[in-house]
């Protein structure tokens, strides 16, 4: 899989503007209205150990200026990075200790985004809320049924639910939907 292909589509999705960004650090760049951060991928989490507080520094000195201009964005800065290995244990505490230095700009330090999926959860601080609806088995008559039942006359329910959209007349619904229930 392509990370920073993937990674890209996925933060444009988003909303934000995303540029490759290996001249300054990291391998994208991405901004909107509120945040300014930089994407780097790694292979390895060693790499990373070794290599993120130069690529936070040389990041945010390439837009220092920028930045002491920017008011609120100052504050919604990100360094991300992200390694296509799985961490054990003991890295997952060491991405955790990046992740907790919140000295300079905010961290996300994820391991295992081999597939899309993982990519989007190591995401998931920079990106809007999705919020997925779980819909149980039942139909969308069923469903519609249980909610209107009681707050619309039996007659015009089963009228409306009933039959065939071809078969359906306002002209006899209008009068049921007036009837005391």
């Amino acid at each position: 899989m392509e990370l920073d292909r993937q990674a890209g589509e996925i933060l444009r999705n988003a909303g934000y503007r995303v540029f490759v960004g290996r001249s300054m650090s990291g391998d994208l760049l991405f901004e909107d209205d509120s945040i300014v951060g930089f994407l780097e991928i790694a292979e390895s989490v060693a790499k990373v150990l070794t290599t993120w507080r130069q690529s936070e520094v040389r990041f945010l000195s390439s837009l220092a200026e920028r930045l002491r201009s920017a008011n609120s964005k100052a504050w919604n800065v990100y360094s991300v990075f992200l390694i296509v290995s799985t961490p054990t244990e003991a890295e997952r505490g060491e991405l955790l200790a990046i992740e907790e230095d919140l000295t300079s700009s905010r961290k996300i330090a994820r391991g295992g985004v081999g597939t899309r999926e993982a990519l989007i959860r190591a995401l998931y601080p920079v990106l809007p809320i999705q919020a997925r609806a779980v819909l149980g088995t039942q139909t969308l008559k069923d469903r519609l049924r249980s909610r209107i039942t009681g707050r619309v006359p039996e007659n015009a329910l089963n009228l409306l639910l009933g039959g065939r959209s071809e078969d359906f007349d306002p002209e006899t619904v209008i009068p049921l939907l007036s009837e005391d229930q």
